[in-house]
């Protein structure tokens, strides 16, 4: 029988979250904990770092088109982003 990779498996979307700054101090903590001994999921969020760098290099570099609505250029407007 083969051990598993990791016995608490990181989900994505929290792996998302962490990234984006949007946990709690205490599930930061036990997150940041966790990725410190797990390589399995330090590897995921890696990845998960890398596919958001090439997003934004994509994006800046202008190989990205989309359709953005009034309200969504408004609200990157009031967070002092520049179109």
């Amino acid at each position: 029988m083969t051990r598993p990779i990791c016995d608490r498996p990181i989900p994505l979307a929290t792996l998302v979250e962490y990234w984006l700054g949007e946990l709690d101090a205490a599930r930061e903590g036990q997150l940041d904990e966790h990725l410190l001994g797990c390589g399995h999921c330090s590897a995921n969020l890696q990845r998960l770092v890398n596919i958001a760098g090439g997003i934004r290099a994509a994006v800046r570099a202008g190989a990205v088109r989309a359709g953005l609505t009034d309200a969504f250029v408004k609200r990157l407007a009031a967070q002092g982003l520049r179109l």
